[in-house]
């Protein structure tokens, strides 16, 4: 095995661990596929390094270190105190829970969180990610990655279902985004009962950094859906360009 499959191996596990909790070797063995000697090995250096520890129970985890590096990752440019601003401000204005997702690889990462004081209000687990497909907040970000991203990122997540009205359809919503320079709309399957807005956040160079959305009860949707929307604009001023 060479030097860089084993940092890809040992990445891959670490990945793994993070991203589904404590797990026994035998479970995370299989998840990876890897065989247990193997994983062991790759676990045991994790652990040295304090990336990784095992419980009394046999079960490996991540350490904190984990999550302190990627503390360190979203604060690296100096934007967490603004878009924690930003996002008191908007859930302030709003009475609902907001959120900054980030973009990586088709996925929307959800880095920030505020939290309206109401016993019913929506929540996402800092970390977490979905499908940027799947929310607001990523379609935001995808509208405006280059093209030939999007048809790849779409045809891995929806296979044979990326064609068509399907396809054409989802491009033209898209579009729309592009255009408004927001998404909104209710969700439908997981996201049923729902409904949410967005906005993108640029760059200086014109690049998207994320997108910060909302999203409630369809219930409590007020009667001028674009107040919403203007609020969030008004609230992440100071974080475009």
């Amino acid at each position: 095995m060479s030097a860089d499959g084993s940092i890809n191996r040992t990445l891959r596990v670490l990945v793994a661990l993070c991203e589904h909790g404590p797990q026994s070797l035998a479970e995370l063995s299989e998840r990876v596929g890897l065989s247990p000697p193997t994983t062991l090995r790759f676990l045991r250096l994790m652990r040295d390094e304090g990336f990784a520890s095992q419980d009394a129970n046999r079960q490996w985890r991540p350490t904190l270190l984990t999550w302190r590096l990627g503390c360190a990752v979203v604060d690296g440019d100096g934007w967490r105190d603004a878009v924690n601003d930003a996002l008191r401000i908007a859930t302030e204005t709003i009475g609902e829970t907001t959120v900054y997702a980030a973009y990586e690889d088709g996925w929307a990462v959800y880095v920030a969180i505020a939290e309206p004081r109401r016993a019913l209000r929506t929540h996402v687990a800092l970390g977490s990610r979905y499908h940027a497909a799947d929310t607001v907040t990523g379609q935001c970000m995808l509208a405006f990655r280059p093209e030939s991203e999007v048809e790849e990122v779409m045809a891995e997540h929806w296979g044979g279902r990326w064609k068509g009205a399907a396809r054409t359809g989802f491009l033209d919503a898209l579009e729309t985004i592009r255009a408004d320079r927001s998404a909104a709309g209710s969700g439908a399957g997981l996201w049923s009962g729902l409904w949410g807005a967005a906005i993108p956040i640029f760059g200086r160079g014109g690049e998207v950094h994320g997108s910060i959305g909302t999203v409630l009860p369809a219930g409590r949707l007020p009667a001028d859906p674009t107040s919403v929307v203007d609020a969030l604009r008004a609230a992440a001023r100071n974080l475009t360009g």
